[in-house]
């Protein structure tokens, strides 16, 4: 029996008592029949100040109090081997010695406490306390390879020891913290998928937020090995984004250099975005997996981004296939290669030079302007060479030639004029200008929005070819354009929509400022209203099909 306790009180002519635990300052019931052995004649003999050995539970009688369920005198056993326990601490120490020699079938027998289930006519509360044999128990437990827990703990069910349900994963008065504490992550997912409550820091059944780091670690590496097959699941109820416990866990995972499943990536993105990692805990990732370095190239620095591009370079088909899969991708991968530059300039002097990348644009006028061109645009120079193409709008008509003069160190970059691609994909426009406010950061913050949307509509071998420096001039680069370009570009335009509510069956009059809303627009004729008065030549129509019959 697990406690050491003292008769405080004994009422013998009723048979019953009060005992005390030693380091408790309770008065505990108890009963001459719940003696040992249902040896009545027990109570007769005791006395106040006697010591006795009592396992605490309740009893049918009275469920909801406390009692001495079991007891004996300390006197009446035999102490010859192990010396007569003083004091809880002894007798907790000669206990854990008999444990230690005892088998695993005795222990069981122990566990399955037969006796009490008797007095409880077979469904005993789980209220026995045990502190040493809870100890041998998660111990023996804990030494078990996944493969042999789960029989062990459906052997142990049905225990009426409270820490018996504690570390069964599978019982609803499972302690998690317990859990945590005996068992490894791999143990735990032998048995079962841990609880979708227990990812929640708060609330009735949130457990969380109870926790130490280590064990919210543990928690999650429980969830991820039960939730393999289930990676969206396991991402969308365990992983948050945030909190110190979820960067540990990513950092262990990322050490023991296991596959990065793909839905977990932008989590691993959502942390690097929050400053719970740094990109050097996702270097190797991305250097090793196509998708992570796809995902995290915007991230790294321009050493480590060209590590990755050389990567791609020696086997392109890794970069082919993530952009096969995700074409969208394609322009803001190149985002973060490209270098937008606009000038505002007269064609003699360069008043303003505008900058813009993924990290954001700068402009340079004034006296910093005339200093930089004195000394040949160092910093842009530097820029270009570093990066895979210049964009610009109308760039090749007029930025580059102007930037050439004055710069003639100017590095040869293939160069992405937004002009010339506008035209080749919408030639029906009726405007191809940027539409900018005339200060060079911002036209070059608009020329690399431009570029990204354009990118988007080619065929992802333009952007691999690209990425992988297979564009070395800007004449190999429109040559790539043009065999790159959608199949489905049309020179229609869409109907206006000022006009989609008018009844296209009727004859529509427009004064001749409007008739332009109509130019490539399929479906519309445009005449005289005065047959007298010629048509403008802009908006003769040919009939082909009425030239093939002739």
């Amino acid at each position: 029996m697990p406690f050491l306790a003292t008769v405080e009180t004994v009422v013998s002519t009723r048979g019953f008592g009060f005992l005390k635990i030693e380091g408790s300052k309770d008065e505990i019931f108890f009963h001459a029949t719940a003696a040992l052995s249902n040896d009545e004649a027990l109570f007769l003999t005791l006395k106040e100040g006697d010591r006795l050995l009592c396992q605490v539970g309740s009893t049918l009688r009275e469920p909801s109090k406390s009692a001495a369920v079991l007891w004996t005198p300390v006197a009446g056993r035999d102490w010859t081997s192990t010396g007569t326990p003083d004091s809880q601490e002894g007798l907790d120490r000669i206990r854990r010695d008999l444990f230690g020699k005892a088998g695993t079938e005795e222990i069981g027998r122990i566990l399955a406490a037969g006796w009490y289930r008797r007095r409880w006519k077979e469904n005993p509360p789980k209220d026995l306390q045990d502190p040493v044999l809870q100890q041998v128990h998660a111990t023996a437990l804990a030494a078990l390879s996944p493969g042999h827990l789960p029989s062990r703990l459906h052997a142990a069910q049905g225990s009426p020891f409270a820490f018996v349900a504690a570390l069964d994963p599978m019982s609803d008065v499972a302690d998690l913290s317990a859990l945590l504490a005996t068992f490894v992550p791999s143990q735990l997912a032998a048995v079962c998928a841990p609880r979708a409550e227990w990812a929640q820091a708060s609330g009735p059944r949130g457990k969380s937020g109870y926790l130490s780091l280590d064990h919210k670690v543990a928690l999650l590496d429980w969830a991820a090995l039960s939730g393999a097959g289930d990676l969206e699941g396991f991402r969308a109820t365990w992983l948050k984004g945030d909190g110190a416990h979820e960067a540990t866990f990513a950092r262990q995972w990322l050490a023991s250099e296991k596959p990065v499943p793909r839905p977990l990536l932008p989590w691993l993105l959502t942390l690097l975005e929050k400053d719970q990692l740094q990109v050097g805990d996702l270097l190797d990732l991305a250097l090793r997996e196509a998708h992570a370095g796809v995902l995290l190239h915007h991230a790294l620095s321009d050493e480590d981004r060209a590590r990755l591009q050389e990567s791609w370079a020696r086997d392109p088909s890794l970069l082919e296939r993530v952009l096969e899969e995700d074409p969208a991708r394609a322009g803001r991968l190149l985002e973060t290669t490209v270098l937008a530059v606009d000038l505002e300039t007269d064609g003699a002097r360069i008043h303003q030079l505008g900058q813009a990348d993924h990290r954001g644009s700068t402009n340079i006028e004034g006296s910093d302007l005339a200093g930089s061109l004195q000394q040949g645009l160092p910093g842009l120079v530097s820029a270009l060479t570093q990066a895979r193409l210049a964009v610009g709008h109308n760039a090749i008509g007029w930025d580059w030639p102007i930037l050439s003069r004055a710069v003639p160190s100017l590095p040869g970059t293939p160069v992405w004029d937004t002009l010339l691609v506008a035209f080749l994909l919408e030639p029906q426009a009726l405007s191809h200008a940027l539409g900018g406010d005339h200060r060079a950061d911002a036209d070059a913050r608009a020329a690399l929005a431009l570029f990204g949307r354009q990118a988007e509509r080619f065929d992802p071998s333009l952007s691999v070819a690209i990425l992988t420096g297979r564009c070395t001039s800007t004449e190999e680069l429109f040559t790539r354009i043009v065999d790159a370009g959608p199949d489905d570009l049309s020179v229609a335009r869409a109907t206006p929509a000022v006009l989609e509510a008018v009844d296209r069956d009727q004859p529509l009059l427009l004064p001749e400022r409007l008739l332009r809303l109509l130019d490539w627009v399929p479906g519309y004729v445009i005449a005289p209203a005065d047959p007298e008065t010629p048509l403008d030549p802009g908006f003769l129509e040919i009939q082909a099909m009425r030239c093939s019959a002739r």
